[in-house]
């Protein structure tokens, strides 16, 4: 099976358009595969919508040597080879990190539509992980598949795709950047995919076992709302229990993380980051009053923390085109 470059794709397919990525399509009577890449500093993006009619056998140009992060999408099961001799099942909702090797490698798909989201990593961008304690455990299965041509890494881990993550590839898919930006703003979602898996698999950072009733997934939705219009106050947990009238403020903490993927000091802190890039990038809006806006002391403060964050400095973004505003 070839995948072929074109620029007229099925509209069928255009819900799925990602900006800025690469698209491949092939047809014939059993199967339409369509195929989307994004190739960056680090990482390669890839997002593949496959309808097959019978049971079929698929093997993306993707799946090539080297490490998969793989999350399953769609609501259908699915059985893989991996390095020819090791079978894998593709289960959805779950994530999973893969060593593929030089030996055959495929995907037997039943009747209906598979999507599949995966990122192609380079082993030099798993290796900076290395100061984290939470890699430990992923780079040693990683080293471990390697001895022996490669594998499924988190075999015996089976990891579901949380909200967090969810969220990061909703994001990747619906960008709205061009050039540098892109670049930028995608790496960084990349990256916190793989640290979330990371997280996930060396099972420091559990997801709190909380009840989540209605009235309490009613509370959280609310305090994310609140975040996200006053990005300009600090967090406050004292005044979000009184606001919604909460008597226990950790019980509260633990079914946010639990209905996020993440803690809500993290959520605030990628919120205002989001925030920012998107003023830095679609605004005209002074570096100093967008620090404001966002809850920063100074600009200097805000450069810091974008700097951190996005491992580039807003001015740097609005001198190479990345943005619209020229003003610092």
């Amino acid at each position: 099976m070839e995948l072929s470059i074109i620029s007229r794709i099925p509209v069928a397919f255009k819900p799925y358009f990602i900006r800025g990525a690469q698209r491949l399509y092939y047809c014939d009577d059993r199967r339409t595969v369509f195929s989307q890449y994004i190739m960056l500093k680090d990482v390669t993006l890839w997002y593949h919508v496959i309808t097959v009619t019978e049971l079929v056998e698929v093997s993306p140009l993707s799946l090539e040597p080297g490490l998969k992060l793989n999350f399953m999408l769609s609501e259908i099961k699915a059985e893989a080879a991996l390095n020819a001799a090791e079978k894998v099942m593709l289960v959805p909702g779950q994530a999973n990190l893969f060593l593929v090797g030089d030996g055959l490698n495929y995907a037997q798909l039943p009747p209906g539509r598979h999507i599949f989201f995966h990122i192609d990593l380079k082993e030099s961008t798993v290796m900076k992980l290395s100061g984290n304690p939470a890699a430990a455990s992923m780079l040693q299965a990683i080293k471990d598949a390697g001895a022996r041509g490669g594998g499924h890494i988190n075999m015996d881990r089976p990891i579901t795709t949380n909200a967090r993550c969810s969220s990061l590839i909703k994001d990747i898919r619906q960008h709205k950047y061009t050039g540098k930006a892109a670049g930028v703003y995608l790496l960084k979602k990349a990256k916190q995919l793989l640290e979330s898996f990371m997280k996930d698999f060396s099972g420091l950072y559990p997801i709190p076992d909380v009840p989540l009733t209605p009235e309490a997934i009613c509370k959280v939705d609310e305090i994310t709302d609140y975040l996200k219009k006053y990005l300009s106050k600090p967090l406050s947990i004292p005044h979000l229990c009184k606001m919604l009238q909460v008597k226990d403020p950790e019980l509260l903490l633990n079914q946010f993380t639990r209905l996020n993927g993440i803690p809500l000091a993290e959520f605030d802190h990628h919120s205002r980051m989001e925030m920012s890039f998107e003023d830095v990038v679609e605004t005209f809006t002074t570096l100093p009053t967008i620090a404001r806006n966002l809850g920063y002391n100074n600009r200097r403060e805000f450069r810091r923390a974008f700097k951190s964050y996005f491992d580039c400095h807003p001015e740097s973004l609005r001198k190479r085109g990345g943005g619209k505003g020229l003003k610092y």
